[in-house]
Parts: C-alpha cells; sequence; structure tokens
C-alpha cells in the first residue's frame, strides 16, 4: 500500500530525477543475458503456418489412482460451524449484527452488506449497481476522496466493497485497536455518501472505458455471449454497454442508493479480537438512526433461462489467433435436491488442477491452455458454466471434448477413488475456508443475504459426503441432457474455422 511520503516523493519528481535513475538502473553494460541455444530438429512450426488441429479423437487415458489412499478421518465432517460461537442480534431497524469473540490473534475481520444488486436495478439502466458503489468509495459530504481512503491507509488498511447479483459486500481486515475507525468508514460509506457531481462524472468514465477494454478480450466477449444465449430474453443478461451507462444520470445514482442501501436486510459481521458487548453497542451507535425509505425494495428479478434446447454463437475477433470457448446449462439451486450431488460432480469435472476437464481435455489431449468448471447458485436456480482457451485452431474439437467429458459425468459412476478424492477435498476446503477472521464474517454475510442458515457450511459439508457414485451419476444426468449452449469468441469464424491472421 502506497504511503503519504510516497506520493509526496512522486508529485515532486522531475524529468530529470527519472532520467537519473534510469541512467542508474537500467544500464546495459550491467546487464545479464541468457542465451538458449535448441539442438536437434526444430519442434515448433514457424510463425505463420498453422497447426493442424487433431483429426481423429482418442479416447483419454485414465488417471493412476495406484496407491493413492484416502483414510477415513479425511472424509469426517468436523460437525462444526464457523457460525459456532457467533451471537446475533437484529436493530430495531432491521440491521442484522453478528460477533464472534476469538482473542486467538489481536485482529478483527469485518464483513458487511446491503440488498443494493445488479437484478434489483433496471435493465435499461445496467450497470447503475457498480457506479453506485464506486462513487459511494468517493467519500462523504466532509471527507473528499483522498481524505475519506487516507483515513484507512495511513493506518495501512484498504476497504473492498463491490456489487453482485443479490447484493453488494464489502470486507476489511484491521488490528483490534482501530476497529473504530473501520466501522466509522463504513458508517460513512453506506449512510453518508457524497455523490459529488465530479466524483460521479469520473466513475462513469472509467466505467465505459472499462466496456471497451472488455470488447477486446475473448474472455468477455465468450462469457457475455453465454450469458445473453441462455436467457429467454438477452437484454436480461444485465451486460453493461455503452449506452445503458451514458443513460444514467446522478439522480438515477442517488436514487438508487436511496432505495436500495438500507438497514432493512442488510447485515454486519464482525469476527476476532473483540468485546462483543462494546461492539454491538458500538454498531448501534453508529446506524441505530439509519432508517428504511418510505418506498419498498425492488425485489430480484432473476431472468428466466431460455426455451431452446441449446445454441452456438460465434463472435468473431480479427486479428485474434487464440479463441475462447464458454459452454453452459441450467444447474440445480440451493433448494434441489440433487444440489450436492451436482456440486460434487462438478469438484471432479472441473473444479481445480486434477479434475478430469484439466487432466484429459488439457493434459492428455493437448487442446487447452486452460480448461475448467464453475456452477452459479441461487436459491431455487442455478448455472453450470465450462470454459477453456486454445489456439483458435483447436476451438471446436475442445468445445467437443469438453462436452464429451460431460457426457461421461452423466453416463457413467465415477471410480471409488475419486469419489473419495472429491470428499476429501471438500473437507479440506471447508476447513481451510474457516481459517481467517475476514473469511468467517464474510461466510456468514454471505448466508444471511442469500437466505441460507448460519451453518450452511456444515449443513453443504455433511451433505456432500453422503453422496454415493449412482447419486453423483443421476445428478449429472438429470442437467447434463446434450443440449449444450456454446459460445465461441476470438480468431474464429462463423463457420468454426480460424480467421485469416496474416
Amino acid at each position: 500500500m502506497m504511503s503519504r511520503d510516497n506520493l509526496s516523493r512522486i508529485e515532486r519528481a522531475t524529468a530529470d530525477d527519472l532520467l537519473g535513475i534510469a541512467g542508474r538502473y537500467l544500464d546495459p553494460r550491467a546487464a545479464t543475458f541468457a542465451v538458449m541455444t535448441p539442438e536437434g530438429e526444430a519442434q515448433f512450426s514457424p510463425p505463420r503456418q498453422r497447426q493442424d488441429a487433431p483429426v481423429d479423437m482418442q479416447e483419454p487415458s485414465s488417471i493412476d489412482y495406484e496407491g493413492l489412499d484416502i483414510p477415513e478421518a479425511l472424509l469426517e465432517a468436523p460437525g462444526t460451524s464457523v457460525s459456532d460461537g457467533a451471537v446475533h442480534m437484529v436493530l430495531p431497524n432491521g440491521l442484522a449484527v453478528w460477533v464472534k469473540e476469538d482473542r486467538t490473534f489481536p485482529i478483527v475481520g469485518i464483513s458487511f452488506a446491503v440488498p443494493m444488486s445488479d437484478f434489483r436495478c433496471p435493465a435499461r439502466l445496467t450497470g447503475l449497481d457498480a457506479v453506485t458503489v464506486s462513487a459511494m468509495l468517493h467519500g462523504t459530504p466532509e471527507l473528499d476522496y483522498e481524505a475519506f481512503n487516507a483515513r484507512l491507509e495511513s493506518l495501512g488498511y484498504g476497504i473492498d466493497f463491490h456489487p453482485s447479483d443479490l447484493y453488494s459486500s464489502g470486507t476489511m481486515t484491521v488490528l483490534a485497536e482501530d476497529l473504530p475507525v473501520a466501522l466509522q468508514t463504513v458508517s460513512d460509506l453506506l449512510l453518508r455518501p457524497a455523490f459529488r457531481v465530479d466524483d460521479v462524472a469520473t466513475v462513469l468514465e472509467e466505467e465505459i472505458a472499462g466496456v471497451g477494454r472488455r470488447s477486446e478480450s475473448i474472455f468477455a466477449a465468450g462469457s457475455d455471449e453465454l450469458s445473453r444465449m441462455m436467457l429467454a430474453d438477452p437484454s436480461q443478461a444485465r451486460i453493461p454497454t455503452v449506452e445503458t451507462l451514458s443513460a444514467i444520470t446522478r439522480q438515477d445514482v442517488v436514487d438508487f442508493w436511496s432505495l436500495c442501501c438500507r438497514p432493512g436486510g442488510s447485515a454486519i459481521v464482525v469476527v476476532g479480537d473483540v468485546d462483543a458487548d462494546s461492539v454491538f453497542a458500538s454498531i448501534e451507535a453508529l446506524f441505530g438512526a439509519w432508517s428504511d425509505p418510505d418506498l419498498p425494495l425492488p425485489g430480484v428479478e432473476l431472468p428466466e433461462f431460455s426455451a431452446a434446447r441449446g445454441d452456438t454463437a460465434v463472435v468473431p475477433m480479427p486479428g485474434k489467433s487464440q479463441s475462447a470457448v464458454f459452454i453452459g446449462r441450467p444447474a440445480p439451486g440451493y433448494d434441489n435436491p440433487q444440489y450436492a450431488s451436482f456440486n460434487l460432480m462438478n469438484r471432479i469435472l472441473g473444479s481445480g488442477i486434477g479434475s478430469r476437464l484439466g487432466h484429459f481435455v488439457r493434459d492428455d489431449q493437448g487442446l487447452a491452455y486452460d480448461v475448467g468448471s464453475w456452477v452459479e447458485t441461487y436459491e431455487d436456480r442455478g448455472v453450470f458454466t465450462a470454459y477453456l482457451s486454445t489456439k483458435a485452431d483447436f476451438a471446436p474439437g475442445a468445445a467437443a471434448s469438453v462436452i464429451g467429458e460431460c457426457g461421461r459425468m452423466a453416463s457413467e459412476e465415477v471410480d471409488p477413488i475419486e469419489l473419495r478424492l472429491a470428499k476429501s477435498c471438500a473437507v479440506g476446503r471447508a476447513a481451510l475456508s474457516g481459517m481467517s477472521y475476514r473469511s468467517q464474517a464474510d461466510n456468514l454475510v454471505s448466508c444471511y443475504m442469500t437466505g441460507l442458515p448460519p451453518d450452511w457450511d456444515r449443513i453443504s459439508l455433511e451433505a456432500a459426503l453422503q453422496v454415493d457414485a449412482r447419486e453423483l451419476m443421476d445428478a449429472a444426468a438429470s442437467f447434463f441432457d446434450g443440449n449444450w449452449f456454446v459460445s465461441f469468441a476470438g480468431g474464429i469464424g462463423e463457420d468454426l474455422q480460424p480467421l485469416d491472421t496474416d
């Protein structure tokens, strides 16, 4: 983190200072060079000669698990939750507060969230949540951007505050002695943002510039196209554009903040070296006068999936030699009986370096530089996404290989050792997710904002450990029905052939 002294030195620097320092440290006579000279026949094609993609898809080799032993101790749920020991209070204005005392380290993790989100703002103003959050970080009427952020930076801290589909959340880690400053900063951020005209204009310019940068990324282009394709109404994909951002006014920002940044439905969690009663008293003093607006909170409007049985889209990007591929399907929500099985299936399929996609598609067949999958989950629905990056020549074959691996998950029971390994990984990740005070606080805030019980970490882990191979295969078969939404972006044409880069 940059200190005020460093900023002062930068402001005082002159052109001669830069020239002098460059001459001192960038002297070619003091450089060290390493030259690698290949021996034997060249293994790579000339730059402009295309490498042919494999024409015959071969059955991938199996992963060798011989000698791997997963002790029963690694398959046991700890029976505890990060919520254990947390004390809960709700202020009269509806603000939910948790405090968990842990004197192990003299630090405190803070997490907070408000029901201000992407799916609560009008589609015609997509991006309003991000603009509002960024503008809030520009300070209060009394503190401009520099002064507001310097209050934490001078102590060596920073505040992370960002929007998501369902809510906007923030986190901080501070020394216990600096908790009052941290809570005051959160209070100022949520209750007293200035929304100066110039600050909002600056944020809008930055967001519009970000749209331009995204348009040059094969990953952003492919992901955005998949999001649009999978919806009944593509305009509900909530992807910011120059048009939607340009339509946002300062008044829109103020109105959205005043409507959605409210105590009702908001939460603050403090974990660490604290006294619970003192923290509750401080939060009540800082947030007790915060009141809900007269108008009701806008509902979350999750867009409906497309009724199409699948589709393929291509975003040609001339000048790119690489391509990104995104493959999607609807997935189960938290309330679906197959949620635990599907999530565990994805851990085996594409989550992590040792996944099937990583082994078969990348390592074994050499079809991708990077490949994997994830599941985005809501209460009553979810979205499964597999992704890969590769040469444009390989993109169709790589996509077919990924879909083939998904099909295998839906038609063949996984090896018992694969299942045991996935379960032990789930146990390990659950343990690591509660290592820091900040992660514990964030976990509790996430549960509250998504309507899950505080001990969801324990509940979901115990459910995962009960899944058998048949249930895992059935969950994959329920959602991997052979109808895929596939998006290609990069150096590839509508005919799925590489674009000419010469």
